[in-house]
């Protein structure tokens, strides 16, 4: 399913009120009350860490982002089914300490009143360049389209909050507002290890990098009462599914990793590929790979002759799940096969 309506820009001064009030001066015209004003709103700030795998199993990579490294977000809110102008807040480090500065204010109508009491649902996310698109969907749920670049290292991880507050909630003593925003990690983080089983004791096992087929790359991830729901969009046109290049040593592509029975990390421990999160069907390891696979370009000797040199294929199938980090042991042994399916050792 596919949205195209954006997120509507409605200028924070088209919904200041300008109220008018006849008067008795001796020009018998008619005086403005002054224009309700914009209130800026400050902003208090934390981040739930990434959660620990939920299962044990067995690129170019980002590191996680956390408030060390969230440089700026994007905010943007929605009340009475009106839509405001997406805002950039950004942080201002001042020595050790740091505050969040922006641009974005309360909505005027709703600081005085009864108005003051009505709920305005505010949402942010992390910017990480063109890779997020702030839109709104079917029935007006917001949400944020992101794209995982091939090149993951200039994607980033996404992170998102939101919070429902009426302005009198949020009022501090100086009469301004205060957002309190706890950021969620959203996407999948993976990392990648490699290990030889004991079935191949006696071969020399060596990987230059692991491709990852066939998965979404793009999605929508609506931000729904505090829950946040992911929808893969496997229709685009361009490139519904992709796959990532998970090399064996991060800085150098053409070196090669002796694989051992003790895993090893790809890249480097610590980065992660951050994926949309899905359910990945395995290949059945019947002809031509198809689904979701690892193409393993590993070389294999015993006895100091080469068995094989180029492509090997593994399934893989996953669940990942939004907030987790999930640690992929891959293990090479007698499953590896072939373009046509064949097991390349007997």
């Amino acid at each position: 399913m596919k949205y195209s309506v954006i997120l509507s820009a409605l200028p924070l001064a088209c919904l200041m009120a300008c109220l008018q009030a006849c008067s008795t001066d001796e020009d018998g015209g008619v005086a403005e009350e002054p224009a309700v004003q914009n209130h800026a709103i400050k902003f208090s700030v934390k981040e739930r860490p990434l959660g620990g795998s939920p299962v044990q199993k067995g690129m170019r990579r980002s590191p996680e982002t956390t408030l060390d490294n969230i440089s700026v977000f994007s905010l943007s809110y929605v009340v009475d089914n009106s839509s405001g102008e997406s805002k950039k807040v950004t942080k201002v480090v001042d020595g050790n300490t740091y505050t969040w500065e922006g641009d974005a204010a309360w909505p005027a109508n709703y600081v005085n009143g009864t108005k003051a009491d009505t709920k305005v649902a505010w949402y942010a996310h992390t910017v990480n360049g063109s890779h997020c698109e702030e839109q709104f969907a079917y029935e007006g749920r917001p949400f944020v389209y992101f794209t995982v670049e091939e090149n993951a290292e200039e994607t980033g991880d996404l992170l998102v909050a939101q919070t429902t507050k009426s302005f009198n909630e949020c009022k501090d003593s100086e009469g301004n507002a205060q957002l309190h925003l706890t950021f969620n990690h959203v996407c999948a983080a993976v990392q990648f290890y490699i290990s030889k089983t004991a079935s191949l004791a006696d071969y020399k096992v060596e990987v230059k990098n692991v491709v990852l087929h066939n998965v979404a790359r793009k999605g929508y991830c609506y931000l729904n009462n505090n829950n946040y729901e992911w929808e893969p969009d496997y229709e685009d046109d361009d490139s519904p599914m992709t796959y990532f290049t998970i090399k064996a040593f991060k800085d150098n592509t053409d070196s090669y990793l002796t694989v051992t029975d003790t895993p090893q990390v790809l890249g480097v421990e610590g980065d992660y590929l951050f994926l949309i999160p899905q359910t990945l069907t395995g290949w059945d390891k019947e002809g031509t790979p198809s689904d979701c696979y690892l193409e393993i370009d590993c070389k294999i000797a015993k006895d100091g002759n080469t068995i094989h040199n180029g492509p090997a294929y593994i399934s893989f199938s996953a669940t990942l799940e939004q907030n987790y980090i999930h640690p992929f042991n891959i293990k090479i042994g007698t499953g590896l096969r072939n373009g046509n399916g064949e097991k390349i050792i007997q």
